[in-house]
């Protein structure tokens, strides 16, 4: 049969082995800390180094856009450079404007052009020609040739926007950045 003392006993030990388990994980996060701090600067670095040759690669490629006619982008290095075919997205003004616009000028066309929200159906707006969109109040952002520049290898890419990602918010790197590596 089980006694109060023998109960107390264990509770003793469980809280002893409690307290030194909590020590070790402070221990334990305080090494960790450090190492991240050391490693996070550098990170940093190396981060905003990537940042400003991307962006002196883009504005180069910019400047240059005949040496990307066919074809429109080259991979050196393991760099994608060159340009890719933009959609854009559509902007406008005034929702409200582009309704009544539609309204008066694409009679035949609102149950397309409308949802049933009452705002404008971009994706089908976003088909219509220049004219069209003129008249209704819309235009075209962003479509055309845009440059790119980017690293070819997928989950190194993602592992450098993590980094660079926290290493800018000035957040200690997560432990699945270093299972990245």
């Amino acid at each position: 049969m089980t006694t109060l003392t023998e109960i107390e006993t264990l509770c003793k030990e469980l809280s002893e082995t409690d307290t030194d388990l909590k020590m070790a994980l402070a221990d334990f996060t305080a090494e960790v800390g450090a190492v991240s701090r050391r490693h996070v600067r550098k990170l940093k670095s190396k981060a905003t180094r990537h940042a400003e040759l991307t962006s002196q690669l883009a504005g180069m490629v910019e400047a240059a856009p005949d040496l990307f006619q066919k074809p429109k982008s080259v991979i050196l290095h393991g760099i994608k450079v060159g340009f890719r075919y933009s959609n854009g997205s559509l902007k406008c003004e005034d929702e409200d404007l582009t309704l009544k616009l539609i309204e008066r000028h694409l009679k035949d066309r609102i149950d397309e052009l409308i949802s049933t929200t009452k705002s404008p159906n971009k994706a089908a707006i976003k088909a219509l020609t220049a004219t069209e969109l003129h008249r209704i109040g819309c235009s075209i952002d962003g479509a055309g040739d845009s440059v790119i520049v980017e690293i070819v290898d997928g989950d190194v890419e993602k592992f450098i926007k993590k980094i660079t990602k926290q290493a800018m918010a000035g957040t200690e790197p997560d432990a699945e950045i270093g299972a990245a590596a």
